[in-house]
């Protein structure tokens, strides 16, 4: 129960968390993939009470330059749901807490409503390293990298 109150906020009044570091940043080809990207400052996570989600990337920057990797571009506005699990599956070392976020809904650069994606995906599943009502860190392994995401709340 510590984890919910920790992460979320009210059902009315989202609590809203920057990501302010990402342990593989250095290691980015291209600046515009960097958590301190200019087009990335806009964007926060929002974790309400009762398992909803939105990440909200104010204005969409679209970047002429970046049409494919090794760059980065801004994310659209995305909604869905969040859970936290307890793994407890010792014959694959999966021991701790796992948030997972879940979309099911976009809305893109020129739209003005948010719509329903033909399914549902995971937009990440990590686990939690530390989860504190001001701080939270966790662990996301992709089976390619292994990325420690650092976020702090941000004033309403």
């Amino acid at each position: 129960m510590f984890y919910i109150s920790s992460l979320s906020g009210s059902l009315d009044n989202p609590k809203k968390w920057k990501n302010t570091k990402r342990s593989s940043d250095e290691e980015d080809d291209h600046p515009s993939c960097r958590i301190e990207h200019e087009k990335n400052q806009d964007n926060f996570w929002f974790f309400y009470l009762g398992g909803d989600f939105e990440f909200s990337n104010g204005e969409i920057t679209e970047d002429d330059t970046c049409m494919s990797a090794p760059c980065c571009s801004d994310l659209a506005n995305l909604r869905g749901s969040w859970t936290i699990e307890t793994d407890l599956d010792i014959g694959k070392f999966m021991l701790g807490n796992y948030l997972t976020v879940e979309v099911n809904e976009r809305k893109g650069e020129n739209e003005t409503e948010f719509t329903a994606l033909t399914s549902s995906e995971i937009l990440f599943r990590g686990k939690l390293i530390s989860l504190t009502n001001e701080n939270m860190e966790w662990e996301l392994t992709d089976g390619v990298e292994t990325a420690i995401f650092e976020f702090t709340v941000s004033s309403p």
